[in-house]
């Protein structure tokens, strides 16, 4: 019997080896875990292979998508690896695995200049090659068109149950006080958020983007993008894909490279203009992503946290995550008036 390969956290099993070996035609020589992913030295070269937790029609789904990106043209990501038989994923005992190229470079930062304009650069190039995909058969998958005025507006409701539930308390602790203290300006920055997602064209978005079976990345991270040495940014990690708005991740991109540089407003303004260079936004695209950008929601969910889970997480933890939010209301508050201006000609209240 095969010697399992050794690696600092993880040991390739003898019957994985004889899996990659029988399945993909590799033979691997060292095996090395990064984050969530092993990375395999082969005979023929570094590959990156994931366990996965999906379901097999969740991963058709996702695997699909990614195929379907290559075939249409886009090429900044790690590409699949097929079995010997040309199947996209496989079964090794009682686990799911699936390979893909290995990518050389370093994780994406978002708060350094030249990486934030490749990933925005990449992101759009994904965005105008992810339409047109048809869910294969028997998978499945998230839809979230038309969705987002009902959740929203959930949210802004559910912060004064929170406020509520605080003012009840015969002895506040430290997170109540400073929670209801902040309460009013972040329940009207949400209750303005749901106002102007309701006035926006979002229901036209929607009729267009699921007419175009238009997809997104979801979790746009730094983490999520390589930096090759090229300079070119590669997206990887499509666990999340659904349908759904491109500005959902245009949100994403926006808030996390802020939460990086202090609200800094150049830095998004870069990230937009490299990506309007590749792809641009509508009128109506900029009112929706003002909506989204406006909802407190590090606040909503630190809030829903500690109101509703607190099984889960640390009080002082969260305590602490509320203390930072509060302490960048000043410089996000700034931002939001100057993109509103900026981007659609608006004045916020």
């Amino acid at each position: 019997m095969k010697k399992p390969i050794q690696s600092p956290k993880i040991v390739v099993s003898a019957y994985l080896q004889e899996a990659l070996l029988n399945e993909y035609g590799l033979r691997v020589i060292e095996a090395r875990p990064v984050k969530s992913v092993w990375q395999l030295n082969t005979e023929t070269g570094l590959y990156c292979l994931k366990v996965v937790t999906h379901r097999r029609k969740r991963l058709k789904f996702v695997l699909g998508a990614m195929e379907y990106l290559v075939k249409s043209g886009f090429h900044e990501l790690a590409r699949l690896v097929p079995t010997r038989d040309g199947r996209l994923f496989t079964k090794v005992r009682h686990h799911i695995i699936f390979l893909t190229e290995w990518v050389e470079g370093h994780k994406c930062e978002f708060a350094r200049p030249a990486d934030l304009a490749a990933a925005a650069t990449t992101l759009a190039n994904f965005h105008r090659h992810a339409r047109g995909y048809s869910p294969p058969e028997d998978s499945q998958y998230k839809v979230m068109w038309g969705k987002w005025p009902a959740i929203l507006q959930a949210r802004w409701e559910s912060l004064t149950q929170y406020k509520e539930i605080a003012w009840a308390k015969p002895i506040k602790t430290e997170f109540d006080q400073l929670f209801l203290t902040h309460y009013a300006y972040y329940h009207r920055q949400a209750e303005l958020a749901v106002r102007l997602l309701e006035q926006s064209p979002y229901a036209q978005l929607v009729e267009e983007g699921a007419r175009a079976q238009s997809f997104i990345h979801q979790d746009v991270a730094g983490r999520n993008f390589i930096i090759a040495p090229s300079g070119t940014a590669l997206l990887i990690d499509f666990d999340l894909v659904r349908y759904d708005l491109r500005v959902l991740d245009l949100l994403r991109l926006v808030e996390r490279t802020m939460k990086k540089c202090h609200w800094d407003i150049k830095m998004a303004n870069l990230a937009l203009s490299r990506y309007q260079s590749v792809s641009r936004l509508t009128p109506a695209e900029w009112e929706v992503l003002l909506a989204f950008l406006l909802f407190p929601q590090k606040f909503w969910r630190i809030a829903n946290r500690y109101y509703t889970k607190l099984d889960e997480y640390s009080p002082k933890q969260l305590l602490q995550k509320l203390e930072k939010i509060i302490s960048r209301q000043d410089r996000r508050h700034q931002f939001l008036h100057s993109f509103a201006w900026l981007y659609c000609q608006r004045w916020l209240d």
